[in-house]
């Protein structure tokens, strides 16, 4: 089990069953595709089970599967989980992969969903997990909630970041304006935060960080750096210059803790693990243009 599970090996999905990914232009099927009956403007095409696996992988980017978690690389735009507005999230696009491969049915789905078990902002890339099994989602919540799993990020910022730093304080959001705020001691409604931040490359103005979660606040990142003069390239919201489009932060790596305690039975192949979401393309355009060169690994 703690091999990376390809779609082909799920229960074959039953004939005819079909998905249709939001916003996708076709549609999913394990049905033949019938020849066209008529002339004129034909429907969205028709993708056999094997083509439909291949490409619901394809769009969740996974890194890592198996019978119970699955990990994927978020990518900058999309939401963790669906908003007000009602738009398709990481929720929706899962939910259709895992039909789409027959790894859930809708009946399965009328007892249980599937979920990821963290978050990270729309305008953030990089890795979610999710539980597909019931016991797989009360796994991965349990890491979370008691912070035992490691989440590191990688950001670029305004200034030359000389040294190791590991920061402390209290963070407080307004909600009408989806903004924090930052202050070093507790104020009414504030929550802790702890970020550490090393430099990985400074050149020019400019540093590529590896930064630390020690917790998992909203906007924490963002606000904690700019709060001491470094915010993050492409996040207008707290300060930064312009860039991309969007804040250049993105999770990188995950780290599951030892996992040897007889609660953790079922998941022990994961005991220790370490997976890795690689650089988007954008960055190594934006780290160019700012004279920084993005090291193979750290």
């Amino acid at each position: 089990p703690g091999m990376a599970v390809r779609p082909s090996a799920f229960r074959t999905v039953r004939a005819g069953a079909a998905c249709v990914f939001p916003d996708a232009s076709f549609v999913f099927s394990s049905a033949p595709a019938a020849a066209p009956a008529v002339s004129g403007p034909q429907p969205a095409a028709v993708k056999t089970f094997a083509e439909a696996s291949a490409d619901a992988s394809a769009a969740l980017d996974i890194l890592y599967e198996d019978d119970d978690i699955l990990l994927f690389n978020k990518p900058v735009g999309m939401l963790s989980q669906q908003g007000e507005g009602g738009e398709a999230s990481a929720v929706e696009y899962l939910i259709q992969y895992l039909l789409c491969t027959g790894a859930v049915t809708q009946e399965e789905l009328k007892s249980f969903r599937p979920s990821v078990c963290n978050r990270l902002d729309r305008n953030t890339s990089g890795i979610l997990t999710a539980g597909k099994s019931l016991q797989g989602l009360q796994f991965l919540s349990r890491l979370f909630q008691e912070r035992s799993i490691h989440k590191y990020y990688q950001c670029i910022v305004s200034g030359e970041v000389k040294k190791t730093e590991l920061m402390e304080g209290w963070l407080k959001k307004d909600e009408k304006t989806n903004r924090v705020s930052i202050s070093q001691s507790q104020i009414p409604g504030s929550a802790y935060i702890k970020t550490k931040y090393e430099p990985v490359v400074t050149a020019n103005g400019y540093s590529l960080l590896k930064v630390t979660l020690f917790t998992g606040r909203s906007h924490q990142i963002r606000a904690h750096l700019a709060s001491i003069g470094h915010p993050l390239v492409g996040d207008r919201k707290y300060g930064g210059e312009r860039g991309p489009g969007h804040q250049l932060l993105h999770s990188f790596r995950l780290e599951f803790p030892k996992l040897d305690s007889p609660q953790d039975a079922r998941f022990s192949y994961l005991s220790g693990r370490v997976f890795q979401a690689p650089f988007p393309e954008e960055w190594k355009r934006e780290a160019e243009k700012r004279g920084l060169q993005i090291p193979v690994s750290f």
